[in-house]
């Protein structure tokens, strides 16, 4: 167990994901580029961490299926929150592109809302 905590925490300092994939009859230990890893929607993350709310109700007898659960919260609101905050960006910088604001000044003043 030592060495297996030793190669997660190697992983860590190399900003990879370390996690367990069921590839049906067994599982395979998977490094993952952290930065890649967390491109996947929430059910992908939830799912490749076994932290579906729907599996981990299956582990109700471990006390830790509380947090467990938990975890599955706010990696749903922090994805949430990246995907608007990625379409405010967007939205930002439309709204000053050169493309944009020569589309405005051929608009009427009361279009532009002066």
């Amino acid at each position: 167990m030592k060495d297996l905590k030793q190669f997660i925490l190697k992983k860590r300092d190399e900003s990879k994901v370390t996690y367990l994939n069921h590839t049906g009859k067994e599982y395979e230990m998977v490094s993952v580029p952290l930065e890649q890893f967390v491109q996947q929607p929430a059910d992908g993350i939830l799912y490749d961490l076994n932290r579906l709310e729907e599996v981990v109700l299956t582990f109700i007898d471990d006390p830790k299926w509380v947090n467990d659960f938990a975890v599955a919260l706010p990696i749903r609101a922090l994805k949430h929150r990246v995907e608007l905050l990625q379409f405010e960006l967007l939205q930002a910088n439309a709204d000053v592109s050169p493309r944009s604001a020569a589309i405005r000044a051929f608009l009427p003043k009361h279009l532009k809302g002066e």
